[in-house]
């Protein structure tokens, strides 16, 4: 298939092209096109049982368990355009410790690569993007009435993710849906998005070892994808059992996080149906000053209800994957910034400009408030960056006595190749499908300002870590939710804290350390 990686400069001449039939909508027939939601479709939850035996390996000091909850597949509209032919059971199956083929593939449709983990994972959430599952779908299938349409064939012939179906995200067509389904019988997008969400379900179900073996835990998760002005205020939801809202809200139903939230809130938690989820901020370094700020919707300083609201929703963040680190950025020209140069790790643009004649040629902008498509790495700013919100949460529990940003870290991949967990860099095949499909690509990183992530930028990933009890549903997302998590660049190590003040000094020598943290502290997170 011939591709094209489409630039900025295009982006005019896409919205042009996202049509079908041949024109586009005036903006106010989008804002005011009948939109489809949950609760048209039936109970916005559907309740069902999620038991499970008790683990044969069962440990009340809690254990450390290694896992992906960033991951992608062929159901994402930007997994899918780098020729990713690998779905959710594909994909759990690779985590498990299956081989999984890569691109470029032959006639026949043989893939010309296949890798395979050295340790299979512990656990993993397939997160495909909420965002155009339906559209996805419809545009890739021949049989359907959208393929032919121009968005869907501009959609196809594009590499990257600058395509009709991103110019959505990033706030085009006043926050709808690029109109890839219209002029097409109405029930098709509706029909098509409740069969694949349902797969999705039905994926994480035939992967979760049920048995007391509890070798493989999965979740049902999927990333909502808000991209306000290019920007990256990604989040991954992860749902706690089987009893999951009947569709996930993405941004074109929640057009800010803090609808997400409400959404999360209203239809899940507080459903009375033991529906139970929490959001992961996405790796911040791309989030052009918006990933961690204390304002809410309506412009204001967050009262206490809300940082209570948000610590509760979104306990953990994810501060390393493939896109790089998102624990601090170096520079001397904002107060949250750091001086700390292992800040230099994996970091995806160079150190801050102070905005003085001393600084360094190619130093990274602090951004504005207008500032807009960063994912090319134009600019960056420290709150974003998770030393930076802890400050800024602590902050804010002096003000208000909440703190929004109590976070613990995990780190993930964002693989958009379904391969879970592949953070080896010694046989590491790329994240990107053919954007990184040769060792010369995933070496190379693109020009700055590149208006595509069709090269990789950093590394491999990592990997989400969790203490305890047992490998299952409920003792993960427990974990989870108390923060007794860390993050790794994709090596496997052991790292356990606690602390408190009443701790004797000889707790290091004696065997029962772990009790005694327990019991006279807190734990990590």
């Amino acid at each position: 298939m011939k591709r094209r990686v489409v630039s900025l400069a295009s982006l005019a001449s896409l919205s042009l092209a996202c049509t079908n039939p041949d024109s586009v909508p005036s903006d106010a027939a989008v804002a005011d096109a009948p939109e489809v939601t949950p609760t048209d479709r039936g109970p916005a939850v559907v309740a069902q049982p999620d038991e499970h035996p008790p683990c044969d390996r069962r440990n009340p000091l809690r254990e450390p368990y290694f896992g992906d909850l960033h991951v992608h597949t062929q159901l994402s509209f930007d997994a899918i355009a780098y020729d990713i032919r690998s779905g959710p059971d594909e994909a759990y199956a690779f985590a498990r410790g299956e081989s999984i083929g890569l691109p470029p593939y032959d006639a026949a449709g043989t893939p010309s690569r296949r890798v395979r983990l050295a340790r299979p994972l512990d656990f993993a959430a397939v997160t495909d993007h909420s965002e155009y599952l339906a559209e996805t779908a419809l545009c890739h299938d021949p049989s359907s009435p959208a393929y032919a349409s121009r968005t869907c064939v501009t959609y196809r012939n594009a590499e990257g993710v600058i395509t009709p179906l991103s110019l959505g995200l990033a706030g085009f067509y006043n926050n709808a849906r690029p109109p890839v389904c219209s002029g097409i019988p109405a029930e098709a997008c509706p029909n098509t998005f409740d069969r694949i969400w349902q797969g999705v379900q039905d994926a994480a179900e035939r992967a979760y070892d049920r048995t007391s073996a509890c070798r493989f835990t999965s979740f049902v998760g999927y990333e909502w994808s808000g991209s306000p002005g290019g920007s990256n205020a990604h989040r991954n939801v992860i749902f706690r059992n089987r009893t999951v809202p009947r569709s996930p809200a993405s941004f074109f139903e929640a057009t800010t996080a803090e609808r997400l939230w409400a959404w999360i809130q209203s239809v899940c938690l507080d459903s009375g149906t033991g529906c139970d989820a929490l959001a992961i901020p996405h790796n911040g370094n791309l989030g052009a000053g918006r990933m961690f700020v204390p304002v809410n919707d309506s412009g204001a300083m967050y009262t206490r209800e809300e940082s209570t609201r948000r610590a509760r929703i979104e306990p953990v963040a994810e501060i390393y994957q493939h896109k790089g680190a998102s624990e601090c950025l170096r520079g001397r020209g904002d107060p949250l910034a750091s001086e700390d140069e292992r800040c230099d790790f994996e970091a995806l643009t160079p150190p801050l400009c102070a905005g003085t004649p001393d600084d360094p040629p190619g130093c990274t902008p602090v951004c504005t408030a207008s500032a807009s498509a960063t994912f090319t790495g134009t600019c960056s700013h420290p709150r974003d960056f998770l030393r930076g919100a802890l400050r800024t949460g602590l902050r804010e529990w002096q003000r208000t006595g909440a703190d929004p940003f109590h976070l613990g870290v995990i780190a993930s991949t964002d693989t958009h190749s379904a391969t879970a967990g592949a953070t080896d860099e010694s046989t590491w095949e790329g994240h990107t499908g053919l954007a990184d499909g040769t060792p010369e690509r995933r070496l190379h990183a693109p020009p700055r300002g590149t208006p595509t992530v069709s090269t990789v930028t950093s590394s491999p990933g990592g990997l989400a870590v969790v203490w305890a009890e047992e490998n299952s549903r409920p003792a993960l997302f427990d974990a989870l939710r108390r923060r007794e998590t860390y993050g790794t660049s994709g090596t496997r190590i052991l790292v356990r804290f606690f602390g408190g003040w009443s701790y004797p000094d000889a707790l290091c020598a004696d065997p029962e350390l772990v009790r005694v943290g327990y019991r006279d502290g807190v734990a990590l997170g």
